[in-house]
């Protein structure tokens, strides 16, 4: 068995695990065939996601831009938290609420201009109840006002491939040109679950009291889901009158998280019915198999003329698939590595391909690289080790 605990072909896979990180591009692996389409949906766009892999389960006109409504916030949410990982805020930093947070509308925590908040309450009120108006004390706080907040939003989207998004705010209220897709929600969903994982001890609490000057306001989450579905812990809902009802749910069984992406739906409890449908059907039919962590070694290969004797092939990012369920029982994998090796040997060179086969059926093929530079040796090298070769050193007897 490599390093890596991953099996020869001659064995098969362990249970999947979960992985912590994959590739970004979220491309398919394995061709999902064999599995029936989920019931008819009302929804005018939706999309089912695996999280760990990226991989699109379902779709229903996933790419059509439409208003997001609250959803918005899962951006914003994501900005607030790469904010802090950067170092760029702090949780503790005193946030001052501005007139115009003040006067914003829809759902709110009634926030009064003037007042100081820490950006833990703000994003909390945001995660719980969709406050609208913390949304805009976030992003005047983390980049001076709504306009560069959102250009910072629409540059961020473009990078996660977004490729339907354009933000205009950061709280989702009807604006014309604020626009999103189902694919860029489960996008944006997939790296705030992936990256920030603790989001979810937010996006779970069901009522929150925020503490407003000497009154208290009482806070419930908007997400009907996280008590009526097993495993839901989050993510986001959203109405407005141009966007109808959507919601972006996520939940997870047996090592398989799932997100479920609703949007322009007409009838509020609808929503949140087909997308309990999608991941249902989701977690009836697929699972996610988890085949190997970064730097896990699967193999270790002669470098000839080079100043190291061998190179590890490794995996160069964690590496997961999504199989129908019950195939992934009968997994085993090969290396196959592109040699002789001559060095030099560059760092992270790929110098080989993990097949991952079900029978005789390849379902992944997968670089491995070099876990580090092997120079060339130059001529004295050579002869001192050829010398070494021939007359090994053996240290004197009693």
């Amino acid at each position: 068995m490599p390093a890596s605990g991953l099996p020869d072909a001659a064995e098969p896979l362990p249970p999947p695990a979960q992985a912590q990180a994959v590739p970004a591009s979220g491309q398919p692996l394995p061709a999902l065939t064999g599995v029936a389409a989920p019931g008819p949906l009302s929804a005018p766009s939706a999309i089912l996601m695996e999280v760990l892999t990226g991989q699109v389960l379902f779709e229903h006109n996933a790419d059509e831009p439409r208003p997001p409504a609250s959803i918005t916030k899962i951006m914003t949410m994501l900005m607030t938290y790469e904010a802090v990982a950067a170092g760029r805020a702090s949780w503790d930093d005193p946030v001052v609420i501005s007139q115009r947070a003040q006067s914003m509308g829809g759902t709110q925590a009634f926030l009064a201009a003037g007042q100081v908040f820490p950006l833990r309450d703000l994003l909390k009120a945001v995660a719980v109840a969709s406050a609208n108006d913390a949304a805009v004390a976030i992003a005047e706080h983390l980049e001076g006002s709504v306009e560069a907040f959102a250009e910072a939003m629409n540059r961020r989207a473009a990078e996660l491939g977004m490729r339907n998004a354009h933000f205009k705010n950061p709280h989702g209220l009807d604006e014309p040109g604020h626009q999103l897709s189902a694919r860029d929600v489960a996008i944006a969903s997939r790296e705030l679950l992936l990256r920030f994982p603790e989001v979810l001890e937010l996006t779970t609490v069901w009522t929150y009291t925020f503490q407003v000057s000497d009154t208290c306001c009482l806070l419930t989450n908007t997400n009907r889901m996280i008590r009526r579905y097993q495993g839901v812990d989050g993510l986001k809902t959203g109405w407005t009158s141009q966007a109808g009802y959507g919601v972006s749910a996520t939940a997870a069984r047996d090592g398989t998280r799932l997100i479920a992406v609703v949007l322009g739906h007409q009838h509020p409890e609808q929503r949140f019915d087909e997308a309990a449908q999608l991941l249902g059907w989701g977690f009836a039919n697929f699972e996610a198999v988890h085949l190997a962590d970064a730097g896990d070694v699967f193999r270790r290969v002669p470098v000839y003329e080079g100043s190291a004797r061998e190179v590890a092939l490794i995996a160069p990012e964690t590496y997961a698939l999504v199989l129908p369920r019950g195939q992934a029982e009968n997994l085993v994998h090969e290396v196959v590595v592109q040699g002789p090796l001559v060095a030099p040997v560059a760092e992270g060179a790929p110098l080989g391909t993990l097949r991952v086969l079900s029978g005789d059926r390849e379902v992944a093929s997968l670089p491995l690289v070099a876990d580090r530079a092997v120079d060339r040796l130059s001529l004295p090298g050579m002869a001192w080790r050829l010398l070494r070769t021939m007359f090994p050193w053996r240290p004197p007897g009693p």
